[in-house]
């Protein structure tokens, strides 16, 4: 089998493989957070580098696996895939259900897709909310427009949030999701500390992106409980070697 993934999806499918015995093979972007990469390798898949951005990588694994007649497993773009992460949902409201909102962070929409389609269909009266940074707003312009719309990405330090809304992603979204967030990487950057520091919780910017948006463009009813999905947990080590330095000197200069 074959995927195309920036991280996490890509371990998940390594993690699956080794587990029954299959091959797998995991086509990343070129400058995929490199210790994503080596967990993904742990696993036993084989990695290939190819292309700039999520679509790109995408492009190539599909010819990948037609060339060499291979399973493709799309990201987030994929029912069993989309029902898969909605267990994530199931246990949310199970754990909650007084909840008022929820907030994920979006990159092709599988994860929302899943969460919001579960929520929705358990919990009267809960919202669910996205977060996309402004450098890669591919789903939020895709909803605004009404139709699907890949977007000109600038550079992030968020990899998993880079993808182009999938066909059944964004229409899942369309009709069960609530509003989208967008926010920068600097705001990334604060949460992660946050996290780090108040939580002891060491989030990938994607991860953190639903505490930086409630901490800032997202608006949420008072008194009403919010749980925000903080996923994945690979940071970069130079990525989080400036995030140390930067709060070591801000607190050495106060």
């Amino acid at each position: 089998m074959i995927t195309a993934s920036s991280g996490n999806h890509g371990l998940a499918v390594a993690y699956a493989s080794r587990v029954f015995g299959i091959d797998a093979t995991v086509c990343v972007p070129t400058k995929a957070n490199p210790q994503k990469v080596a967990a993904i390798e742990e696993q036993g898949a084989k990695i290939i580098r190819s292309g700039a951005s999520y679509d790109d990588t995408y492009l190539s694994a599909r010819r990948i696996a037609s060339r060499r007649h291979l399973t493709f497993i799309h990201a987030f773009d994929d029912r069993d895939v989309v029902a898969g992460q909605g267990t994530c949902g199931l246990e949310i409201a199970r754990q909650a259900s007084d909840l008022g909102s929820v907030v994920v962070s979006i990159g092709g929409g599988g994860l929302i897709s899943g969460i919001s389609i579960a929520l929705k269909s358990l919990l009267d009266g809960a919202s669910v909310h996205g977060v996309q940074t402004t450098a890669s707003p591919s789903m939020y312009e895709s909803i605004r427009q009404g139709k699907r719309h890949g977007v000109k990405r600038r550079p992030t330090i968020a990899d998993g949030m880079q993808a182009t809304p999938g066909r059944l992603t964004f229409d899942i979204v369309s009709r069960y999701v609530d509003s989208i967030a967008l926010v920068s990487d600097a705001e990334l950057e604060d949460a992660m500390i946050d996290l780090m520091l108040t939580a002891r919780l060491l989030v990938e910017p994607s991860g953190a992106a639903p505490l930086a948006a409630v901490k800032n463009s997202l608006k949420l009813a008072d008194g009403k409980k919010v749980v925000l999905v903080v996923s994945g947990g690979n940071v970069a080590f130079s990525l989080l070697t400036k995030l140390l330095r930067s709060r070591r000197i801000a607190s050495g200069s106060s």
